[in-house]
């Protein structure tokens, strides 16, 4: 490994998660804020079957008064994160899945035409709607939170950069350039989005920000 090697996360880390990268030096910044929504309106309040395909979708309707998640039947959602969050508030998970079209071709498979509630942000990706409602499946997108880009200047060159979501590489790209920089990415929906600017995209096979971190500092370590 070269003795100048610099990472930059888009996102901001824990002390925990920093201290992950040994001696590689790193550079944690928030690139995407996130909001819950004030109030959330569901068309009907007695939903059979829902889906989560983020950690703070679940956070955002663990918070509202107007959605009781442990009246759900049915309840799919996409990462370990995701899942673990839902079963620490003593919600079962029916179906998990590492891609939120993976996870529509799961639900498809279950042969239930019962509608479904989304529980999304408002920058959530058209895949997952788009085959979930092509197979006559009645979906109800519900936004329970908001994601806007924090763009900023960065002056210093890093060997590698860390994207957590498709809204951080927009973020990022906004006043910077991909140059030769390597992109680690937590997932395909991540990977797509860097692919149109970096040369060399690396994708974690398993969605969890401690997955992407020992990726970048093995790649480092032994290229």
């Amino acid at each position: 490994m070269h003795n100048t090697i610099k990472i930059l996360s888009t996102k901001k880390l824990t002390k925990s998660q920093l201290k992950l990268f040994g001696v590689i030096e790193i550079v944690s910044l928030d690139f995407i804020n996130i909001k819950y929504a004030d109030e959330v309106v569901i068309a009907d309040p007695n939903i059979s079957r829902a889906i989560f395909t983020s950690k703070n979708a679940v956070k955002s309707c663990l918070t509202s008064n107007r959605i009781n998640l442990n009246n759900i039947d049915k309840v799919y959602c996409v990462g370990d994160k995701t899942e673990q969050l839902l079963l620490d508030n003593n919600i079962s998970v029916n179906l998990k899945s590492t891609s939120s079209a993976e996870l529509a071709e799961q639900i498809l498979k279950l042969d239930n035409k019962q509608a479904i509630t989304y529980f999304c942000g408002n920058l959530t990706r058209e895949e997952l709607p788009e085959i979930i409602t092509s197979n006559k499946i009645s979906l109800e997108i519900v936004q329970v939170y908001e994601t806007t880009l924090k763009p900023k200047q960065i002056i210093d060159y890093y060997n590698g950069i860390l994207f957590f979501s498709p809204s951080a590489v927009a973020s990022f790209i906004k006043f910077n350039s991909a140059v030769d920089s390597v992109a680690f990415c937590i997932g395909n929906s991540t990977a797509i989005e860097a692919n149109k600017y970096f040369e060399n995209v690396v994708v974690s096979k398993v969605p969890l920000i401690e997955n992407v971190i020992n990726l970048a500092v093995q790649y480092f370590y032994y290229e």
